[in-house]
């Protein structure tokens, strides 16, 4: 055991499943010792996730955005409650596992450089607002099909948080074949372990002191930014629920 844990505050919207397997991985795996859960915050009441982090015993908070006002004002008053309930716990590093609201600059600000985000596809290309779950794997396999890749493939990403919807530097990904019999459901499926062991592997590195360095990425040519645009919004009418 290092003399003192990280100690890690996890933000969720949904099922919770990294969230999870990051618990498990501080209790009986291979972060066991180095990182310690000190709270969950969910910005839905009625996330999986919730449930599931109370059967780790890890505290939870809810804050939903939508509580609060819409503009700037709104959201500078949402990240002055996150940091007040943050403040209970003392976090040294957050991590955003299937945190859907727009990050607060005052929340950033006073976590920089330590605070990360999960993505399940290459960023900043098929990131932005609305770009999530399902809506994300369906849109690279459709570039991928528009621009006949010989050797199809996405990217399961952890990046620095930033002001705008996945513009953050990566700093550790894991890089997932394509198949041609690939649903998006078959994706995500095969994609999801690789999700949680980036984001296991980055809490280590951080926890043993390594120096984080910003990975390039470069994903998406810039001839290819129409097929692009189209796969993206095909995959948010595929699916308008995520």
């Amino acid at each position: 055991m290092i003399e003192n844990e990280v100690r890690l505050a996890m933000f969720i919207s949904g099922g919770g499943t990294t969230m999870e397997a990051i618990g498990q991985a501080c209790l009986y795996g291979e972060l066991r010792g180095l990182v310690k859960p000190v709270v969950v915050i969910s910005s839905k009441d009625a996330a999986g996730g919730i449930e599931k982090a109370r059967k780790l015993h890890i505290p939870v908070e809810i804050i939903a955005r939508n509580e609060f006002r819409k503009g700037a004002a709104g959201q500078e008053e949402f990240g002055r409650e996150i940091l007040r309930r943050l403040s209970r716990y003392r976090p040294d590093v957050i991590t955003q596992n299937g945190w859907l609201p727009l990050t607060p600059e005052n929340v950033i600000y006073k976590f920089r450089e330590n605070i990360f985000n999960q993505h399940p596809g290459p960023v900043p290309e098929f990131g932005g607002q609305g770009m999530y779950g399902r809506r994300v794997h369906a849109a690279v396999i459709i570039f991928n099909r528009l621009s006949q890749r010989r050797d199809p493939y996405t990217m399961v990403i952890a990046q620095r948080v930033s002001k705008e919807y996945d513009q953050g530097n990566v700093v550790q990904h894991a890089v997932v074949s394509i198949l041609p019999t690939d649903t998006v459901d078959d994706l995500q499926k095969r994609a999801l372990p690789l999700e949680h062991e980036v984001q296991i592997q980055l809490l280590r590195r951080i926890a043993l002191g390594e120096n984080l360095k910003n990975l390039t990425v470069n994903y998406v040519k810039p001839e290819e930014e129409s097929l692009l645009k189209r796969a993206k919004e095909i995959g948010m009418v595929l699916y308008p629920r995520g």
